[in-house]
């Protein structure tokens, strides 16, 4: 990712979809700008008629006219003009990796997947961390050489305004390497390793100490190094002038029990519902349920994040309890109390809000299956689910098996309502209830003016809003909007 001031633009690279993207501040617009999504290949072109293998990292010319890109599989560095779109090889042989610098960028000079690069102010040279080494590729003299050997498991690179240092970073030691341009002196800029530092609120530490779990991209200014630190799910800030590293946005799902005055986010929610001033979270990769206040004080309340990783579900009070996926929930008066009830794989679970005691009430969280039926004999899907409740009910869609189904909480009686087992048609409207097929529902939503009679629900299959009136015993298309919808309200 970098920034472009001369077209006001955010210019982003991703590997994943072999490609690369833009943001223009000015009108507001997100866009793909080259490269062919989802299809790795190698193809020069225009556009998104380019192909490329694993963009890793990017650059831009200073005059704006020029992204510079590593294209990491194919071997090669090129050079896209940001305004025809044409992507030309700057230097490598396509397909052929190695280590050969000299004259003849294109025909003689070879890389080995670059994973870095940066441009000087003139723009008349290109760096290229590749084969252990900083590479310098000079386009008017048609000509690369090896600037410095720093080592291997190095990513990114940038340099300070001044041209002085040189910035990369080691995933695997969690270190920031800094090369001093003036002195050729290689050192550990930040000392720390690999891990986190805990010390809340305020997150500030000296760079001396500075842990990071999984550095991988790097942007600088004047006074900054930015630094995202991926498996911990910060953005990080690096005060070039004191020395000093805080967090500028995320927060550590490793940090176990620990309790922070303030609490910025997850890895993985997925699902919330309101309990008076609090909210009830499921969190997937961490397997919690917590409790998020208004100060945002967190509390966990199933599931301590700072057990081992057991591989099997515990039901009782939350210093014992065990969680495996949990998923959607939704919050309901039950024997008088509340409850956060929720999809654990294969079961309807519930946690008690008053008492934090978790019990499984339906299914069994390892038995996954399809079987009306009632409490612990009923089988559902494994696979994640949506709910929605009203009164004594709660809906459950069930992707997997085409179908949505009915818990009757007071007896816990699951029981089919609309679609059949693994079948599926797009029909917009249907008489009998029992007779309707859907395809692939997810987002479900009761009207509360309805009496809980008027159900709203997506089907993925033809990407269509659709509604089920309990009362008349119909299902009717409310409108079409698209595909891949996980949730409504």
């Amino acid at each position: 990712m970098r920034y472009d001031p001369v077209n006001n633009r955010l210019w982003m690279s991703s590997w994943f979809y072999h490609n690369i993207m833009y943001y223009d501040f000015d009108d507001d617009y997100f866009d793909n700008f080259s490269g062919k999504l989802y299809v790795p290949g190698s193809k020069r072109g225009k556009g998104k008629d380019a192909m490329y293998n694993y963009i890793s990292y990017i650059t831009v010319s200073p005059d704006g006219k020029y992204v510079y890109a590593c294209d990491k599989k194919n071997h090669i560095i090129v050079m896209i003009d940001t305004k025809t779109t044409i992507s030309p090889i700057l230097a490598g042989i396509d397909g052929a990796p190695g280590y050969i610098d000299g004259n003849g960028l294109t025909t003689n000079v070879k890389f080995n997947s670059p994973s870095g690069i940066c441009v000087n102010s003139q723009g008349n040279k290109i760096f290229v961390y590749d084969n252990d080494c900083i590479r310098v590729i000079e386009p008017k003299k048609d000509k690369c050489y090896t600037l410095y050997k720093i080592g291997e498991g190095l990513s990114s690179l940038v340099l300070d305004n001044k041209e002085r240092y040189f910035y990369t970073c080691n995933v695997k030691i969690g270190k920031i390497i800094r090369i001093d341009i003036k002195t050729d002196l290689i050192e550990n800029f930040t000392n720390g390793g690999n891990g986190d530092n805990y010390n809340f609120p305020e997150f500030k530490v000296n760079r001396k100490i500075a842990k990071f779990r999984g550095l991988d991209n790097l942007e600088i200014t004047d006074d900054y190094l930015y630094i995202c630190d991926t498996r911990s799910l910060q953005l990080k800030t690096l005060d070039l002038k004191s020395g000093n590293v805080s967090r500028l946005l995320g927060f550590s799902w490793w940090s176990g029990n620990y309790q922070p005055e303030s609490f910025t986010g997850w890895a993985e929610i997925t699902g919330f519902d309101y309990f008076g001033n609090k909210l009830i979270v499921s969190t997937g990769k961490q397997r919690m349920i917590c409790k998020i206040y208004e100060n945002g004080l967190k509390e966990d309340i199933a599931r301590d994040i700072s057990k081992e990783d057991i591989k099997d579900y515990k039901d009782g009070y939350k210093d014992e309890s065990i969680c495996l996926a949990p998923y959607r929930g939704v919050v309901v008066i039950y024997n008088r109390e509340p409850w956060y009830f929720f999809k654990d794989k294969a079961s309807i679970r519930g946690i008690n809000l008053n008492t934090n005691y978790l019990k499984t009430f339906l299914g069994d969280p390892k038995i996954p299956g399809y079987l009306d039926g009632i409490g612990r004999n009923a089988k559902i899907s494994e696979m994640p689910g949506q709910l929605a409740a009203y009164g004594k009910y709660i809906y459950l869609t069930e992707k997997e098996y085409n179908v949505i189904r009915r818990i009757n909480i007071s007896k816990w009686e699951i029981k089919t309502i609309i679609g059949k087992y693994k079948k599926m048609d797009d029909i917009d409207s249907c008489n009998r209830l029992k007779d309707c097929l859907i395809g692939l529902p997810s987002g479900i939503w009761i009207d509360p003016e309805s009496n809980g009679e008027l159900v709203y629900f997506w089907d993925n299959a033809y990407g269509k809003c659709k509604i089920i009136d309990i009362k008349r015993n119909i299902m009717r298309t409310v409108f079409k909007g698209g595909g891949n919808v996980n949730s409504i309200t």
